[in-house]
C-alpha cells in the first residue's frame, strides 16, 4: 500500500476526527475491560447495562470481538452551502456476547452466528435474521451513529434522539435502552459473579483430586482399542 499522498492529507484528516468522534460516543455508554481471560490486547470486551440496575435485576451485556466500519456519504452542493464538510456513518459489530442478569450469574459467551435465539432475547430483536446482525440493531444499543462536521464543529447523533457536538453530550435521550455500567462493577462480576467457565474449572479441579484407579478391564479394553500399551 502507497503512503498517502499530500492531496489525501485533508481526508484522512477528516477520517481521523470523524473516528474519534465516534469513539467517544461509544465510549459514552460502553466501557472496555482490558486483559480480560488472556484475551489480547486488541481483543477488548465492552459491557452496558439494560432496563433495571438494582443488585438483584442488573442486566448487562458483554460484547467481543468488536469491529467498526465507516460509510461516508458525500456531501451535495447544498450540503457544502448549508456548512456541512463530511458525513458518514459509524458502526459497531461485534462476533461474541454473553448476558449478565443479577439472579443468574454470567451465560456463557457465544458467538452471534450460532447464537440468533439468545441474541435476539437479549438485544430485543425480532427472530428468523440471518447471518448479519439484523438492520437497526445499532440504534437502540448504541452501536451506529451518523457524524459530521459542520462549519469546523463535529456532532454526532444516534436515531433515538441523543446529541453530541465537539464530544459533548448536548442531548440525552430517554429512549435509550443502554447506560455505561461502571468499570469497577463489571470488573466484580468478571471476578466474582457465577460463570459457567469457573464453575466448570471447579468441577475439573476436583475431578482430579479423587484417586484415578481405572482397572484391569478398562485399561485392557482401552490398550485393544490403541493396540498398544501406554
Amino acid at each position: 500500500m502507497l503512503p498517502p499522498t499530500e492531496s489525501d492529507e485533508p481526508e484522512l484528516a477528516f477520517y481521523e476526527r470523524a473516528r474519534e468522534a465516534a469513539f467517544r460516543t461509544f465510549s459514552e455508554f460502553w466501557v472496555g475491560v482490558s486483559n480480560h481471560f488472556g484475551a489480547s490486547p486488541k481483543e477488548i470486551f465492552y459491557y452496558t447495562t439494560l432496563a433495571d440496575s438494582t443488585p438483584e435485576s442488573l442486566n448487562c451485556i458483554g460484547i467481543g470481538g468488536v469491529q467498526y466500519r465507516f460509510s461516508v456519504n458525500a456531501p451535495s452542493f447544498a450540503d457544502r452551502l448549508n456548512g456541512l464538510n463530511y458525513q458518514g456513518t459509524a458502526t459497531f459489530r461485534f462476533s461474541v456476547f454473553r448476558h449478565y442478569h443479577g439472579t443468574n450469574g454470567w451465560t456463557p459467551w457465544m458467538d452471534v452466528g450460532r447464537f440468533r435465539n439468545q441474541l435476539s432475547e437479549f438485544f430485543g430483536f425480532a427472530a428468523g435474521w440471518g447471518t448479519e446482525l439484523p438492520e437497526g440493531y445499532g440504534d437502540a444499543h448504541q452501536l451506529r451513529f451518523s457524524v459530521e462536521e459542520k462549519d469546523g464543529h463535529w456532532r454526532v447523533k444516534n436515531t433515538i434522539g441523543d446529541f453530541f457536538v465537539n464530544d459533548r453530550h448536548l442531548v440525552k435521550s430517554e429512549k435509550s435502552k443502554v447506560s455505561r455500567i461502571p468499570l469497577p462493577t463489571v470488573q466484580r462480576l468478571i471476578e466474582s459473579a457465577p460463570d459457567p467457565r469457573r464453575k466448570d474449572k471447579g468441577i475439573g479441579n476436583d475431578a482430579k483430586k479423587t484417586p484415578l484407579d481405572l482397572g484391569s478391564e478398562v485399561t485392557n479394553t482401552m490398550t485393544l482399542l490403541r493396540g498398544r500399551p501406554l
